[in-house]
């Protein structure tokens, strides 16, 4: 895991561009956690309920991440990367609701 390298080096990145890295990864890191929700079998309600499942997890790894970072040499902790992991899943679980309000109000019709 990156967070536990004690030093990543003095990479030259444009002002805020860690913010939005985490919000990316965070985005796609909840994508991949519904989607493992909903294909796994043995939890129904799991997968009932695999999109906010999938924010709460994913939410607590940032959580978790960050807290880790805070016993690495040479790392920190900010509450800003936890507030960009939240932002990145909480975007995938709005653009999930949107799709799904769309395909509700303008159902595909077979051609």
């Amino acid at each position: 895991m990156i967070s536990s390298l004690s030093a990543l080096g003095n990479l030259k990145t444009p002002t805020g561009f860690d913010k939005l890295t985490h919000l990316v990864l965070w985005f796609v890191l909840c994508l991949l956690t519904r989607r493992a929700f909903l294909h796994q079998q043995r939890l129904p309600w799991l997968k009932r309920h695999a999109l906010w499942g999938a924010f709460v997890v994913t939410t607590i790894i940032g959580v978790a991440d960050e807290y880790y970072q805070i016993y690495v040499p040479s790392r920190t902790s900010d509450v800003a990367d936890v507030i960009a992991d939240f932002a990145g899943a909480f975007l995938f679980v709005i653009m999930v609701l949107t799709r799904n309000r769309l395909h509700e109000r303008f159902p595909q019709k077979d051609v």
